[in-house]
């Protein structure tokens, strides 16, 4: 049997056609990530798991895979897998892919430091909107859950991923 290949933002780059492949998100069960993914490793299914150069989870209880699910007609399996308690979203019959970019820019900077994760001096006010100007999350929406002092932990607006991460105030600009 062949093994899954891993992920590599460059196999793009050289137009290899994986085009309808995107990355999905699924949900861990406590202390399964291991489990998980030798599991869906053992089945072919490529997956990300993101990590802070402390060696902690990037999202805690969550994980990425790289699928089409067009082409990938095992990819229900995915919900039966040991450590896997579902893909995001759970109220839909099909998962909805991560916005493109997103899982790739975390995978050029795995791990990423604590001071890439989020960095704005000016007040931010829980449940406030904002939006990341620097780092692997550029670009993304997120929401301020609460501050201290030069930490600020948001979450992002993803409909159907709600990852909660804890960042320096620079990279943050308030949206609206």
């Amino acid at each position: 049997m062949q093994r899954a290949q891993p992920y590599s933002p460059e196999s793009q780059e050289q137009g290899e056609p994986e085009m309808s492949k995107r990355w999905y998100c699924f949900q861990l069960y406590p202390q399964q990530r291991h489990i998980a993914e030798r599991e869906l490793t053992r089945q072919d299914f490529t997956t990300f798991f993101g990590q802070i150069t402390t060696g902690q989870p990037l999202f805690k209880g969550y994980g990425f895979v790289y699928l089409d699910l067009t082409e990938d007609h095992n990819w229900p399996k995915i919900r039966h897998t040991r450590g896997v308690i579902r893909l995001l979203p759970q109220h839909q019959s099909t998962p909805i892919p991560i916005p493109e970019g997103f899982v790739e820019g975390l995978i050029k900077k795995n791990p990423i430091s604590r001071r890439d994760l989020i960095p704005t001096l000016e007040e931010l006010t829980k449940d406030q909107i904002v939006t990341i100007t620097e780092g692997p999350f550029i670009h993304q929406k997120a929401i301020v859950l609460h501050s201290y002092n030069e930490t600020v932990a948001i979450s992002f607006l993803f409909h159907h991923l709600q990852a909660t991460i804890y960042s320096p105030r620079y990279a943050l600009k308030a949206t609206g």
